[in-house]
């Protein structure tokens, strides 16, 4: 198999298995997310990053896979699309919306 049919097909297993996307600086932009929903008292956690777009200037959205905080809640996942802004080098959340 050559090298670009190789990587294609680990992108396509990756895919199809529903893994998470690469998302750079993932540990910043969760918690842009976590404090945003603090603010917005949702009480959900990350499960995996859907998609993510960077623009390349300081902004980015992406769509990420949610389920309830709670341990003993129902396991329902929603899907919001989260905007980025990077200021003064931080990331934060401007806005949500469902996806």
């Amino acid at each position: 198999m050559t090298r670009p049919a190789f990587i294609l097909s680990a992108l396509l297993l990756l895919v199809g298995c529903g893994g998470s996307v690469a998302v750079p600086d993932r540990e910043a932009l969760d918690a842009a997310v976590r404090d945003y929903l603090d603010q917005k008292t949702m009480q959900l956690k990350i499960v995996k990053y859907l998609s993510f777009e960077p623009d390349g200037d300081g902004r980015a959205s992406a769509v990420i896979s949610m389920t309830h905080r709670d341990e003993g809640a129902a396991r329902v996942r929603v899907r919001f699309r989260f905007r980025f802004e990077k200021r003064n080098g931080a990331w934060r959340v401007v806005a949500h919306e469902k996806a």
